[in-house]
């Protein structure tokens, strides 16, 4: 597909991603484009990195892909705004804009102060933009000069969108915004296709497959290995329970920089048989089928997709109390909810789940009806309505 099409030619949509890794915003990003670009024309902008060299190749197939790297660190999330690389980042905008000439532009953040140049030339072109926060976390880290400066982006043509009610009120709090001025998405996902966990022999045949011991109590955890996935905790809380129930199993998907650290600590403690870093699978669903128990300590997330998978599948699940996951999940009702950072608390509530059966099933039950309230097609329609009206908008530049 060209990038210079006609005059008349159906609105087109440019996605600025940032982050130099994919996670699953990322990968609901994609779900997105597949979708929008039925009726507009998208192209996808972002660092090519080895953390996001596969979902750039999985974006290729659906729209065309520039490479954009708006020069932000990835260790500060766009917090300090030095001038010369803040410069140099609007410049790199202003050129993309200027060479897909989008009537829209969509940002997916990671976190509100990201693509601070990007979104700033954009709104310096007062080029009408959609800016989607997947993750807000406990106050933005900047002083009154820096929210006077993301308000007057926002009042220059961009519609900001939150994930979960929790993001949507945390928002409103740095901005000194109403709830009415921020739109609410929630994630969905899409309905299931398989037969839900595995029973029986199914599980014994699924399990054999993946390596997995038949007759263990198995916690799975799906997520990036890093600090605020509470990976230590849960690593910790796994390695005590095993001492106690040797019939416990905790397996971890995913990689980060945690890895190696958790690898020293299993190593150190003699966890090995009880804590299964088992790194990245493309194969997900086959290990939600085969586990006993979804466990996911975040310190926040935006509205977490994992754990809305590992509830569709009909898993109990554990996790922190605090960020969205209430919004998903009710105490007692779809899962146990434990105090954010507490490995012990993780510990009891695995530990509970463990001998109590009748309980993980009605849990499990719970949870998988919960889940149908998020689908990805009340997402998608949103998300339409949304682009429809940012691009039919009077103020839209083309």
């Amino acid at each position: 597909m060209s990038l210079d099409g006609p005059d008349g030619r159906r609105p087109r949509l440019l996605f600025v991603v940032t982050s130099r890794f994919a996670g699953g915003a990322q990968h609901s990003l994609l779900r997105l484009v597949e979708h929008l670009k039925v009726r507009n024309d998208c192209v996808l902008a972002g660092p090519e990195t080895d953390g996001n060299r596969a979902f750039l190749e999985q974006a290729r197939s659906r729209c065309p892909v520039v490479a954009f790297d708006a020069g932000e660190p990835a260790d500060d999330w766009g917090i300090h705004l030095r001038p010369g690389r803040f410069v140099r980042g609007c410049w790199r905008t202003l050129k993309l804009i200027g060479r897909t000439r989008p009537d829209a532009v969509v940002f997916f953040l990671h976190h509100p102060l990201a693509a601070a140049a990007p979104r700033f030339a954009a709104a310096l072109l007062r080029r009408r933009a959609v800016v989607s926060f997947r993750l807000v976390m406990n106050g933005l880290p900047v002083g009154p000069r820096r929210i006077r400066m993301l308000n007057w982006e926002k009042k220059r043509g961009q519609t900001w969108v939150a994930v979960s009610e929790d993001n949507r009120r945390r928002l409103c709090g740095d901005m000194g915004l109403d709830a009415g001025e921020i739109r609410l998405i929630y994630n969905g996902i899409e309905p299931r296709t398989g037969p839900g966990r595995a029973r029986g022999e199914a599980r014994r045949d699924l399990r054999r497959r993946l390596g997995l011991p038949e007759n263990r109590m198995i916690f799975l955890f799906s997520g990036r290995l890093e600090l605020r996935k509470g990976c230590r905790e849960l690593a910790a809380a796994a390695t005590a329970l095993w001492a106690e129930h040797p019939e416990a199993l905790c397996v971890m998907l995913g990689e980060g920089p945690e890895r190696a650290g958790l690898e020293e600590s299993i190593r150190n403690s003699g966890a090995e048989p009880g804590v299964l870093l088992a790194g990245h699978r493309s194969n997900g669903a086959d290990y939600l089928a085969a586990a006993d128990v979804f466990v996911h300590p975040s310190y926040y997330e935006g509205l977490s997709n994992s754990l809305l998978e590992a509830m569709q599948m009909g898993l109990p699940v554990v996790a922190a109390n605090c960020s969205s996951m209430p919004e998903l999940v009710t105490d007692q009702a779809e899962g146990l909810l434990v105090p954010r950072g507490d490995s012990d608390a993780l510990r009891r509530a695995m530990e509970r789940l463990l001998r109590d059966e009748a309980l993980r099933e009605r849990l499990g039950r719970a949870a998988e009806i919960r889940a149908r309230a998020f689908p990805l097609d009340a997402t998608l329609s949103a998300w339409d309505k949304l682009i429809e009206e940012v691009v039919g908008s009077k103020d839209s530049r083309r």
